[in-house]
């Protein structure tokens, strides 16, 4: 670890004074230098038991938040602590559990900083959203034999491809885990082929349980539908486009197409309305100035704006709002598609509502979930502006396909609930000390196995 710790100081000492000109890295800054905040810290004679889960960001949080919920009421003795890096989750984290969570900034991997949370939380285990390894806090947790494990586990293949071209240091890293609770099989084969080494430790148990932001995703009721469409002065029979977790080169996209759908169709230019939801807070500022560059007029979320006139194009500005607005969709792009980096985001929340789903190619990051939905005839793939034009005229002038691909969504998202209680038995058994064996055992079933084969 000592070669390790040094990489890490070289590169803040080296990187550190520009990183702080960013301000989403200079974000609780403090916090992730070691300074624990006021009330944080539970030493004392009585302490109560805690939990410490972690979630990068507002995706790992949206998708933990239902099973931290039912750890709470299932154990209501256990304090419980939640960490994440980036400000969007804090601020969303904040919002929502702050009352009952004591909610902070993840520290920095260093032992004297990450040391002193786990001396002040001294937590009877750790939950790791999804994709965070961190081998300094890993290493800490194990020398106090606190079990870590990692739910909603998911490696991309590129991700996977680069750890097991450096195995020799990524397998004890993953092995450091205490059990691996993946979200379907193929990840359990990924985890268990870099756990694959030599070691003294005991390899982690790896299990696949489903997604647990399957389970997470709540479906607003027809009168809150109908309010927040009377709150964008939305008529009945509009054609709502939503753009949701939108990055660059795909806000264009969608206003060109928006124009081209425009032009083929006079009569039916007064009834599109766009809605457009980047991913990044930091963004909002230049997707208005996309905006306007094509015409538009910004209407925006913040401002408690609405729909007045035909140019009207409205940002959701806002964070943890795009999964009501896509209740008010006809038809939805779910971005991060189009992008190449991003890999795709979240292709379920539109199907809560049964709208049909356009997205670009590039789904790396949601291959699985892309693959169940095309399956099923339910996803529709674009490239560019000019098929995201052709794929909405098509929906708009079939109403039984876009009906037929809502529904197919719709019925896998039925089809896909249980995650979070069989990861809440997990925790169960990791609280309680014992090794996580129950997901193996024959008493799990039919229905959840049917359900892990479709992951």
């Amino acid at each position: 670890m000592f070669l390790y710790y040094t990489l890490v100081i070289i590169v803040l000492i080296s990187a550190g004074p520009f990183l702080l000109l960013i301000p989403k890295c200079r974000a609780g800054i403090g916090e992730k230098l070691g300074a624990v905040p006021k009330g944080l810290d539970q030493r004392s004679p009585n302490k109560a038991k805690s939990i410490w889960f972690h979630a990068v960001s507002v995706g790992e949080f949206n998708a933990v938040l239902p099973l931290v919920e039912q750890f709470r009421a299932r154990h209501p003795e256990y304090s419980i602590y939640l960490s994440t890096t980036t400000a969007t989750g804090q601020k969303q984290a904040m919002q929502k559990i702050s009352t009952w969570a004591k909610v902070f900034y993840f520290p920095l991997d260093l032992p004297w900083v990450h040391n002193a949370y786990l001396l002040a939380i001294n937590p009877t285990c750790v939950v790791i959203v999804e994709t965070e390894r961190w081998p300094g806090f890993m290493h800490e947790c194990n020398k106090r034999q606190i079990p870590v494990i990692m739910v909603n586990a998911r490696i991309s293949p590129k991700s996977f491809a680069f750890y097991t071209r450096f195995k020799l240091f990524f397998g004890p890293v993953m092995r450091a885990f205490t059990t691996i609770v993946c979200q379907n099989p193929t990840e359990v084969n990924r985890f268990a082929e870099l756990t694959d080494i030599s070691s003294k430790r005991p390899a982690p148990e790896i299990v696949a349980v489903g997604n647990l932001k399957i389970d997470g995703m709540k479906r607003m009721s027809e009168r809150e539908i109908v309010e927040l469409r009377a709150s964008l002065h939305l008529k009945n029979d509009d054609i709502v486009i939503v753009g949701g977790s939108t990055h660059d080169q795909e806000e264009i996209a969608l206003l060109k197409a928006f124009k081209i759908l425009q032009e083929q169709d006079l009569e039916l230019k007064s009834k599109l309305k766009l809605i457009i939801a980047p991913r990044h807070p930091e963004r909002f500022d230049k997707v208005a100035q996309l905006i306007a560059s094509q015409g538009y007029r910004t209407r925006a979320y913040s401002r408690q704006e609405y729909f007045e006139t035909e140019p009207d194009v409205f940002l959701l500005d806002t964070i943890g709002q795009l999964a009501r607005h896509y209740g008010l969709a006809t038809i939805a792009f779910v971005g991060g598609t189009i992008n190449t980096k991003p890999g795709g985001h979240n292709l379920l929340e539109p199907f809560m509502y049964e709208v049909p789903v356009i997205c670009g190619p590039s789904l790396h990051k949601t291959r699985d979930t892309a693959r169940n939905l095309q399956e099923r005839n339910a996803l529709l793939i674009v490239k560019d502006e000019v098929e995201i034009a052709a794929t909405i005229r098509e929906l708009i002038s079939l109403p039984d396909k876009r009906k037929t691909i809502g529904q197919a969504g719709r019925a896998y998202i039925d089809e896909s609930q249980g995650a979070v209680s069989r990861t809440l038995k997990i925790l169960d058994s990791a609280i309680g000390g014992e090794r996580v064996a129950a997901m193996s055992e024959k008493s799990e079933s039919a229905t959840s196995e049917k359900i892990l084969e479709r992951h």
